[in-house]
């Protein structure tokens, strides 16, 4: 690769930076004989204007997690440990619940491939964090209600974090160390990674860039279960644990494990999605895609203040890393696309698979309405008949998906590989299956999430409710505009009975504007809802104080005398206030009322 090519690269990636505010970036391009560029852009403190360099360190967030699957081949390759076997064998003493457990456990590759069907981290984990940090132990002791399946073990992919740290313990006590410890003396010793490290300590600690959120400086976070996402690393170090993928487990004479372990790493066994033809997929801790015409294999991860990305294509033999401190702003989707487009540069992209001739028939027997029923948050799952819909239409060659919420993940049109498999059109791999049959669940197609059709009358019926529930709560706003004036200024309306009438849904749509301005202000910190605060509190009280006084206002408006108050006024409150009892009742029932997030 040409030095003025790499000029070019680092003006385009310096350029990307200012524009989208990145303060600095540890960045690394490598094949598998070496280590093409391994240093840093841009100031690792804003502060003090320090420089990034090959020896800065940074967060890698989620990319920790593909440590936990190596260490697990590790002791594969020893026979210490089978993928298949069941959790509650391995480790009894940890918490879960699946009530599958006889005909579907919850297995070990199940904890890597995200197939456990848990919940993601609860709010109070998420916002946990303490100096020292505590133990792996004590982290998955600390709260085990989100370790629920929620499906069949191995069934459907849902992110979540706590099934790699589960894992992690796992390898710990078959190791009979601390999976910490285990991990350097395995990986990064022999890896030369010296300032690698789960914790910020020492001289780690003095080498880490500060890290920003919305420009302003973020405090370390220790999290709860580390396996999970705490690794701090360097550009040169990163180097290192990159090329042991594209040489397949081996690294300047040294072998952690066999290819066939990286092979296994970088595929998908257990979702009934794959199992049924979708490729491009979570494997052990890595994920499998396409870009621009190849095959990619890596890992994102995201902390407050930190984003990185790691990716290699093993057909070009070329892969990178990057590592930015600051974890807003659109620049890093941007990077990572200009960091592929460059490695892939010049390169033919794959053919793309011709497109076979599927009956109109069978393209429309797909069309519909669709609702996600695998969430990664179960606590936002009351949203799913609302945002987490996708229309399915059939076209000329193909299928075409619009995401409702208007959200562009799962938009875009599909083209057939076969009856039941589809691809993107830019993509040689299947990324979406149908199913068929009622042995296969509930859901009717997978892409990314699984999803569920829905009837259209059900979907439209969903809408017109809600949509108008909104606009009849809406309109006692502009209402008070006309009757506040009045109360204050004028008589006849302060003597008028059942004033309360006016009053109580006008409190009720004001509080349920405070919940949304509390969510929307508050979500910027996760740790804002998972311990006792202001938003947390505020949201408590506003949602309770939100279902008492519509169930208030209902019973006010229909004890009200019709002889007393005016027809209009009546049936407005009337309507008002039972649409605002029924979203009462619709929240009530997902657990939002009176939601104690710190618990």
């Amino acid at each position: 690769m040409a030095l003025e090519t790499l000029e070019e690269f680092q003006s385009e990636l310096s350029s990307l930076m200012e524009l989208h505010e990145v303060p600095g970036m540890g960045l690394v391009l490598a094949t598998s004989e070496r280590v093409i560029w391994a240093g840093g852009l841009g100031v690792a403190n804003k502060e003090s204007g320090q420089r990034v360099t090959e020896g800065t360190v940074f967060r890698i967030g989620a990319i920790s997690k593909s440590l936990v699957a190596l260490s697990a081949m590790i002791l594969v390759e020893e026979a210490k440990l089978d993928l298949q076997l069941p959790l509650r064998e391995l480790a009894p003493e940890i918490r879960f619940q699946n009530r599958w457990a006889e005909e579907h456990p919850v297995r070990m590759l199940h904890l890597m491939e995200h197939t456990t069907g848990w919940d993601d981290w609860a709010l109070r984990e998420y916002a946990h964090n303490v100096e020292p940090p505590i133990s792996l132990r004590e982290g998955l002791v600390f709260d085990p209600r989100s370790r629920t399946s929620r499906w069949p073990p191995g069934q459907s992919m849902s992110y979540c974090n706590s099934g790699p740290a589960v894992a992690a313990y796992v390898i710990g006590k078959l190791a009979g160390q601390d999976y910490e410890e285990f991990v350097r003396e395995r990986i990064f010793d022999p890896l030369k990674m010296p300032h690698t490290s789960f914790r910020a300590e020492g001289e780690v600690k003095e080498r880490l860039a500060r890290g920003y959120k919305e420009g302003e400086p973020v405090d370390y976070w220790n999290l709860l279960q580390r396996p999970s996402g705490s690794i701090n690393t360097t550009p040169k170090e990163f180097a290192n644990y990159l090329r042991l993928f594209l040489r397949e487990g081996e690294l300047d004479g040294v072998r952690l494990v066999k290819p066939e372990s990286i092979d296994r790493m970088m595929e998908a066994r257990s979702p009934r999605a794959v199992r049924s033809g979708a490729e491009q997929w979570y494997g052990l801790h890595l994920v499998r895609y396409c870009s621009g015409g190849q095959v990619w294999y890596g890992h994102s991860g995201r902390l407050d203040g930190y984003l990185a990305d790691m990716a290699w294509c093993p057909e070009l033999d070329v892969g990178y890393a990057f590592m930015i401190n600051t974890s807003t702003g659109g620049g890093f989707s941007k990077l990572r696309k200009e960091f592929r487009r460059f490695l892939s540069k010049g390169q033919d992209p794959r053919k793309l698979p011709s497109v076979p001739e599927i009956e109109v028939e069978v393209l429309a027997s797909y069309a519909g309405y669709y609702q996600e029923v695998t969430p990664r948050r179960e606590r936002r799952r009351f949203l799913a008949p609302f945002w987490g819909m996708v229309q399915v239409e059939a076209v000329t060659d193909g299928l075409k998906l619009t995401a409702l919420n208007g959200w562009k993940r799962e938009a875009g049109k599909l083209l057939p590989l076969s009856d039941r498999v589809f691809r993107r059109p830019k993509d040689h791999l299947a990324s979406a299956v149908f199913f068929d049959g009622e042995d296969e669940g509930r859901a009717s197609f997978s892409i990314s999430s699984e999803y569920e059709r829905v009837p259209k009358v059900l979907v439209w019926t969903r809408w017109i409710l809600a949509g108008t529930a909104l606009i009849l709560m809406a309109t006692t706003i502009p209402f008070a505009v006309i009757w506040v004036p009045r109360l204050v200024f004028g008589r006849r309306l302060r003597e008028e009975p059942f004033l309360s009438v006016r009053v109580l849904p006008l409190i009720c749509t004001l509080s349920l504007v405070a919940c949304l301005v509390i969510l929307s202000e508050g979500q910027s910190d996760e740790g804002n809802f998972g311990r006792m605060s202001l938003w947390s509190l505020g949201f408590f009280v506003s949602t309770l104080f939100f279902a008492i006084s519509a169930a208030a206002g209902l019973g006010v408006t229909f004890s009200a005398k019709r002889s007393s108050i005016r027809r209009g006024v009546r049936w407005h409150s009337l309507l008002v206030a039972s649409a605002q009892t029924m979203l009462s009742f619709y929240l009530a029932y997902w657990g939002l009322i009176g939601l104690r997030s710190w618990v």
